[in-house]
């Protein structure tokens, strides 16, 4: 049986939580990378091209192309990073291609991360995460695997595109780099009253445009619904409040219009699976770990 797509190396597995303030000031190397947005918005450059990037949305980078990564519009994204080596030829259809994927997609994206985990890989770029001495049994050519799977049935929906030109663009499409104006200044009025509760109707009378077309062109650009949108950058906006200790709880929750802190509290464990007592808990955890980890 023949192999069309083989990996012979994974250099790197991260899932990172940018901040808003994230800017990476780039690299070249001679393997692939790919870059997917699970949450937020980015710009990456890709050789001589400015990308901008939604929830949902991936980029593959050739070897030895210059590229870069920063967050947009003041607020956090969540990415996943892979980078591997590969001689199969069928790999150049990837080159310059920033596409949407699908659910199906997504879920063998997973995959190929929950393995990374079993196997010890420390995906989380963050301190204190370590590759495990005994991986799963397996566990490191699964991951392999899954991510030669995901490669393979992602060029061949772009191969069985340039046969028949069908109508797979309404699944996995070609990113519009150029996102829609209205969708950027709705998202930028939103960063711009995050300390408020905003509602949709507020957004159409302010904007001047019906809630039908308000409701698609968002949906088109991000990927969520506009509401979801909002509820997502306070979630992240109290996560960031949290970790600078200038507010406390009940603080943070009024700074973000959130009728009383039993509501915040619930939204937040509703979005992170964890309240904010237990999220600064967390987060002291890890400085004691990192502590310990200098002192030794």
């Amino acid at each position: 049986m023949s192999r069309i797509l083989e990996i012979s190396k994974i250099h790197t597995i991260y899932t990172l939580e940018l901040t808003s303030e994230y800017s990476y000031p780039g690299e070249a190397h001679d393997f692939w990378e790919f870059v997917y947005v699970d949450k937020g918005f980015i710009q990456v450059t890709a050789g001589e091209d400015t990308v901008n990037l939604n929830q949902g949305q991936i980029i593959f980078h050739k070897p030895m192309e210059f590229h870069t990564i920063r967050t947009l519009n003041n607020a956090p994204a969540n990415v996943i990073i892979m980078s591997f080596t590969t001689k199969s030829p069928d790999i150049i259809i990837l080159e310059n291609k920033s596409l949407h994927l699908p659910k199906t997609y997504r879920t063998k994206l997973a995959a190929v991360v929950k393995e990374a985990s079993a196997a010890g890989i420390p995906h989380e770029f963050r301190p204190g995460v370590k590759k495990l001495k005994e991986p799963l049994y397996g566990s490191e050519q699964l991951v392999c695997h899954y991510l030669e799977i995901f490669l393979i049935y992602l060029i061949r929906e772009l191969k069985q595109l340039s046969l028949n030109h069908s109508n797979i663009w309404s699944e996995i499409g070609l990113v519009n780099h150029t996102a829609s104006v209205l969708v950027n200044e709705v998202i930028g009025y939103m960063h711009d009253n995050i300390h408020r509760a905003l509602t949709f109707g507020e957004l159409t009378k302010n904007f001047y445009v019906g809630a039908t077309k308000l409701k698609d062109q968002f949906k088109e650009h991000t990927g969520i619904s506009i509401m979801k949108y909002f509820y997502y950058i306070k979630m992240h906006e109290a996560k960031r409040l949290i970790r600078r200790r200038q507010k406390n709880i009940t603080e943070v929750a009024k700074s973000l219009g959130f009728e009383n802190v039993h509501i915040f509290s619930a939204s937040f464990k509703k979005k992170f699976g964890m309240s904010p007592t237990e999220y600064i808990s967390s987060i002291r955890s890890q400085e004691d770990l990192m502590k310990e980890m200098a002192d030794v």
